[in-house]
């Protein structure tokens, strides 16, 4: 990680940090979706952030209501919003 974020930055860093869960998850070891959605929304991965956020609906992830209040860019937010409803 820390060699991921000195090469390239903290959108390097969130890149990494996106590929470890998600290579947890393969090993079966649980990592939050709306987490990994949110790594990808910081670092302008919205494509990715929005499959991972639907992945967090499904699974009634405990923290969606609070992403109202976090700007994560427009489409992300209003995507978010028409999943709830």
């Amino acid at each position: 990680m820390q060699k991921a974020y000195e090469v390239s930055g903290y959108l390097g860093f969130l890149r990494k940090q996106t590929e470890l869960k998600q290579q947890h998850l393969a090993q079966g070891k649980y990592e939050s979706p709306l987490m990994i959605a949110l790594a990808y929304a910081v670092s302008g991965a919205n494509s990715e952030a929005l499959d991972w956020l639907e992945r967090a609906v499904e699974e009634r992830a405990p923290w969606l209501p609070e992403l109202k209040t976090i700007r994560l860019g427009t489409l992300f937010v209003r995507s978010l919003v028409s999943l709830q409803c």
